[in-house]
């Protein structure tokens, strides 16, 4: 079987937002409420996948200041679509039990001001569908095992991924592993064992053609830079990339450089190759599931110095 490599370039549009309701300190505007805050925690998020409104499990509501806080308990659902898609959330599909379903249970809590609302703070505790390994083999025992998102082997195949990606002779620059969204493991008769995984890749400021790995490489700066979802499908028999199917996303900013400008660079100060390509989320919940992202909390707690 060859390897075959996919990409779709998505027109550069204006994404047109239908009018959102203002949020207010009335019981009538807790579903306003929880969409804005579905909205804030899919923007906060710079891993993993966007997310969709389940369930309102609870609401209530405080008076004070001229104002009140709005308290929302809300179940959510992970979807398939990664967190730099630029569609809408509410039309991606919910990933189903087959594929390992994660859902989030957040508490969300909103100040609202006359017209002024926004989000205080949100914190968020995930769960799996099915709960383990031998639930989801009553469920589907021929499903594919969900891995370690710092499994060395599934690394391996989403790294020989991003070097077929750059092989791309269209690119202008190479891309640099941003995001290890999900791994997992199945067997294929014919194939023997089959590594599949979801990764983000972000443009780098190395041209194509360069010596230079591109994990030397200083990723642009998020607005500038182009980036790519892609699903891989790898086999450890021959170490081969079967299959490679990416989305191409523009940059969202295009204003053309000054003379003898050069394009900024923003690395990510989180990223570490050390980790497994996964991202550091701090105030996660304590004993995270390492085989997927939390939801990272708002605001992110501070930092302790600790005084030797």
């Amino acid at each position: 079987m060859t390897a075959f490599l996919l990409l779709t370039a998505l027109a550069v549009a204006p994404m047109l937002c239908a009018s959102q309701d203002p949020v207010t300190c009335s019981v009538d505007r807790f579903p306003d409420a929880a969409k804005m805050a579905v909205r804030h925690i899919n923007e906060q998020q710079d891993h993993g996948y966007k997310f969709r409104l389940m369930e309102t499990k609870s609401s209530r509501m405080e008076l004070a200041d001229g104002g009140c806080t709005i308290q929302l308990q809300l179940d959510l659902g992970e979807t398939e679509c990664s967190f730099i898609s630029t569609k809408p959330a509410e039309d991606c599909e919910y990933r189903g039990k087959a594929s390992w379903a994660v859902a989030a249970n957040c508490t969300v809590l909103l100040s609202v001001k006359g017209a002024d609302a926004k989000v205080a703070k949100y914190g968020c505790s995930m769960r799996k569908e099915p709960a383990s390994a031998e639930e989801m083999m009553l469920i589907c025992p021929d499903c594919p095992k969900l891995l370690l998102l710092s499994d060395e082997a599934g690394i391996r195949g989403v790294l020989a991924g991003v070097s077929q990606f750059n092989q791309n002779t269209s690119n202008q620059h190479l891309y640099g592993l941003q995001d290890v969204g999900r791994i997992s493991l199945g067997y294929v008769m014919t194939m023997g064992m089959m590594y599949y995984s979801e990764f983000v890749l972000k443009e780098t400021n190395c041209p194509r053609g360069t010596r230079i790995v591109p994990e030397a490489c200083d990723a642009l700066c998020t607005d500038r830079a182009h980036h790519a979802f892609c699903h891989l499908s790898y086999a450890t028999r021959d170490n081969q990339v079967l299959s490679l199917s990416c989305e191409v996303f523009p940059p969202k900013n295009f204003t053309p450089l000054g003379p003898g400008e050069q394009e900024p660079s923003c690395p990510s100060p989180r990223r570490s190759a050390g980790s497994g390509y996964v991202f550091a989320c701090p105030g996660a919940e304590p004993n995270a599931d390492p085989t997927m992202h939390p939801v990272c909390p708002y605001p992110v707690p501070e930092v302790l110095q600790v005084q030797s």
